[in-house]
């Protein structure tokens, strides 16, 4: 699953949480502190191919399928474009 293509120089990517780092065709690297995490097999442990939609500043993902343009057409938006609100203070 490439990450990333393109002319850079960039050769991983890494996570913030841990620092573990991915190549970009989205394969687990090096487990940074990987004493903490004896038993790890590197070779399982890559990022997987989600689906994500956004409508209206919600995001949807799914790590099974693709998510159907109806779901997400269904859902409310919450984006308030084009929306006349006023507070009141009490």
């Amino acid at each position: 699953m490439p990450v990333d293509s393109g002319e850079r120089c960039a050769r991983a990517f890494f996570g913030a949480y841990h620092a573990w780092s991915y190549g970009l065709d989205g394969s687990l690297k090096k487990i940074t502190g990987s004493h903490g995490f004896r038993g790890v097999n590197v070779s399982e442990r890559g990022l997987i191919q989600i689906s994500t939609k956004q409508k209206g500043g919600i995001v949807d993902i799914n790590q099974e399928s693709n998510i159907d343009d109806d779901f997400v057409d269904a859902s409310v938006d919450f984006s308030f474009n084009n929306q006349n609100i006023s507070f009141k203070n009490v």
